[in-house]
């Protein structure tokens, strides 16, 4: 894309002290993220399936914010990233919950639509970035409705990153077309005739 977006289209750097944490929420557009920790203390981190985001949703109207807002209001609140919720409560409400243990040298992939939340064991350096991949399309419309059904823009137009690949994959095709001969030997004597034709003019 050609715009920046931090975040998304380049990576941010977080720094962070013991119990430093960050609240449940999926990422924009429900694009991948890639996380590493460069150094320090490990990170817990505390994921639910993009299958289980709606009950996950339900959950924490419910408990969370005491069934006071509709489920459009909770998508939106959670997209603040201000919702810390116990995964002992989503488990207890039948909300499927992993955990794994981010060390120094280690890196995290989440998925779309994949709820997650964590928190530092104590100071460390970690950096962040959104990617897509193909799997990221089948999506990626979804998400932009869920999007704009809360009033929020579009960080990123899925159709133009659509057309952009496709001008990129039909460039490639041409060029792959008018490439010459791959054969060395049918480059040697294109290369022959080539100064033959010279030499007699």
């Amino acid at each position: 894309m050609k715009e920046e977006i931090p975040g998304v289209t380049s990576p941010m750097v977080y720094l962070a002290m013991m119990f430093s944490w960050f609240a449940w929420h999926v990422e924009d557009h429900d694009l991948h993220s890639l996380n590493y920790l460069h150094l320090g203390a490990g990170k817990t981190w505390y994921g639910v399936p993009r299958d289980a985001a709606l009950v996950f949703e339900e959950v924490v109207r419910v408990h969370g914010y005491g069934k006071e807002v509709n489920p459009l209001v909770t998508f939106a609140v959670l997209r603040e990233k201000t919702t810390v919720i116990s995964p002992e409560l989503l488990v207890a409400a039948g909300v499927p919950c992993c955990r794994l243990v981010q060390n120094a040298g280690e890196f995290v992939v989440t998925f779309p639509g994949a709820y997650h939340s964590g928190f530092s064991h104590g100071f460390n350096c970690g950096e962040a970035s959104n990617i897509a991949t193909p799997e990221w399309l089948k999506f990626a419309k979804e998400a932009a409705i869920r999007r704009a059904s809360i009033n929020y823009l579009p960080m990123v137009s899925h159709f133009q990153l659509l057309f952009v690949l496709a001008l990129a994959l039909c460039s490639r095709v041409h060029r792959g077309n008018n490439a010459g001969p791959h054969s060395s030997r049918l480059k040697d004597k294109k290369k022959g005739e080539g100064e033959a034709t010279i030499k007699d003019e």
